[in-house]
C-alpha cells in the first residue's frame, strides 16, 4: 500500500508534546535528499513511493540519501534551503564545498528516522540549530531578501565558480 503522509493523523502523545517543542502538526510529508555527482537535491513530497519512482526516472544513477517523514514539511524544506545557502548550486541543488558541510548534509540527514515523523520534527530543531544553519535564516531575515536572491548572494559555490 502506498504511504502518503497526509493520511496519517497525529497521535494524542504528539499533540501533547507539540506545544512544548513548538511543532506545528500540519502539512505532514517527506523530505528527501538525493546525491548525484557530488551535488545534493533537497526536496519534499507527500507521497514517498511516487517521489522515489520519479527520481529514478530523471536520475537513474543517483543515490538516495533518504526520504524522511516530518510534520510541517514545507517549512522544513525551506529551512534547509536557507540553511545550506552557502552551498547553493541551482534551484533545489546544493554542492557542499568542504568536508564540514558534507558531513552536516549527508550523514546528518541520513540519521533521521525512516518512520517516526514526530521524533524527526523534534530532532530537526536540534540538528538545525547546532549546525549553524539557523544563522543563515536570521541573516536572510535581516537582509529582507527572497530565498533565491539570498542563496545567490551567499553561495560560496557560485562565488568560487565566477
Amino acid at each position: 500500500m502506498k504511504e502518503r503522509a497526509d493520511q496519517i493523523p497525529p497521535t494524542k502523545n504528539e499533540r501533547q508534546w507539540a506545544a512544548v517543542y513548538g511543532i506545528r502538526l500540519v502539512d505532514p510529508g517527506f523530505i528527501y535528499m538525493i546525491e548525484d555527482r557530488g551535488r545534493y537535491k533537497i526536496g519534499r513530497s507527500v507521497d514517498r513511493d511516487s517521489r522515489l519512482r520519479a527520481a529514478r526516472t530523471w536520475l537513474p544513477d543517483a543515490r538516495v540519501i533518504g526520504i524522511k517523514p516530518f510534520w510541517d514539511h514545507g517549512s522544513i524544506e525551506a529551512r534547509l534551503h536557507e540553511g545550506f545557502a552557502c552551498c547553493w548550486y541551482d534551484k533545489e541543488w546544493f554542492l557542499p564545498f568542504d568536508e564540514g558541510y558534507q558531513e552536516i548534509m549527508e550523514p546528518g540527514f541520513a540519521e533521521f528516522s525512516d518512520n517516526d515523523r514526530f521524533q524527526n520534527s523534534i530532532d530537526f530543531i536540534y540538528w538545525f540549530n547546532s549546525s549553524s544553519m539557523a544563522e543563515f535564516v536570521a541573516e536572510r531575515a535581516l537582509q529582507g531578501r527572497s530565498l533565491r536572491s539570498f542563496q545567490a548572494a551567499e553561495s560560496e559555490v557560485k562565488k568560487r565558480s565566477s
